[in-house]
């Protein structure tokens, strides 16, 4: 049950010994049961299929459809976009006790500070942007604590470009989503 072609894989065997298989998506789950995504797991997969689960990743778009968002300071649709987003922007820049710069690029995350999710990245290239663009960061989330003195420091470096908000808020990430440029 841990043998692959003569040698130990030890994928297969936690495939082989789990109770539960989840994948990002129901499509996958079936993909990878095949000649073409399986990668040579297929069979086993196959074998397991009744095991195998599907999560959909995603947001649940009730909850986060900028038309009907109570959490933003103006609800926005495809049509209203371009008038209505600004709002949000500028209200998050006060919020964030950054100057209100419409034509400055509002760049930010919302995340759980992990290494695994590249935010160290994140943080070296932040002094690049704010020194050669002007450009303002909002960063929410909470985590390794590396990674939270980082941002604190960056903000306390450039407080009219960098907010660094250590804490978990879901009404506030929907502020900054709303509120972003480029997230």
């Amino acid at each position: 049950k841990m043998e692959f072609y003569g040698q130990l894989n030890l994928l297969k065997t936690g495939i082989t010994f789990a109770d539960a298989i989840t994948t990002v998506s129901p499509e996958y789950a079936k993909e990878i049961q095949t000649e073409d995504f399986g990668e040579s797991l297929q069979g086993v997969l196959r074998y397991r299929s009744e095991s195998i689960w599907g999560i959909l990743n995603g947001i649940d778009t009730n909850e986060w459809n900028p038309e009907t968002d109570q959490n933003i300071a103006a609800t926005y649709n495809v049509e209203t976009v371009f008038e209505k987003k600004p709002l949000n922007k500028a209200a998050l820049q006060r919020e964030c006790h950054l100057p209100e710069l419409p034509d400055v690029p509002l760049l930010g995350a919302v995340s759980r500070f992990d290494w695994q999710k590249g935010l160290d990245l994140v943080a070296d290239i932040i002094p690049h942007f704010v020194e050669s663009r002007g450009a303002q960061f909002v960063i929410l989330g909470t985590g390794e604590a590396d990674l939270e003195r980082r941002f604190t420091e960056l903000a306390a470096r450039y407080p009219n470009n960098v907010a660094a908000l250590i804490e978990f808020s879901a009404p506030l990430s929907h502020r900054v989503e709303a509120g972003l440029d480029i997230f």
